[in-house]
C-alpha cells in the first residue's frame, strides 16, 4: 500500500531538513578546525611581533599631535 501523499510530502521535507542540518554541521566542524589554525597563527604572530618590538622607540611619524599641529599650521609650543 503506498504512503499517503501528505505523509510522503512531510517525509521528503523532513529528510531534506535533516540532510541540510548534517551539511551545516559538517561546514561548522570544518570552520571550527580552520579557526583553530587561524587563532594559533594569530597568537604566534603577536608573540613574535612583541618580541621584536621591545627596546625600540616609536618612529617619528608616530607623534600624531605633532603632525596635526604641522598640518594645521599651528606653531609649536
Amino acid at each position: 500500500m503506498p504512503d499517503h501523499p501528505q505523509y510522503a510530502m512531510w517525509k521528503a521535507r523532513f529528510d531534506a531538513e535533516q540532510a541540510a542540518a548534517r551539511e551545516r554541521e559538517a561546514r561548522r566542524a570544518r570552520r571550527d578546525a580552520e579557526q583553530v589554525d587561524w587563532n594559533r597563527a594569530w597568537e604566534n604572530y603577536k608573540e613574535r611581533w612583541h618580541l621584536g618590538s621591545e627596546g625600540r622607540s616609536l618612529p617619528p611619524w608616530w607623534n600624531l599631535r605633532g603632525w596635526i599641529r604641522i598640518l594645521l599650521g599651528k606653531p609649536r609650543p
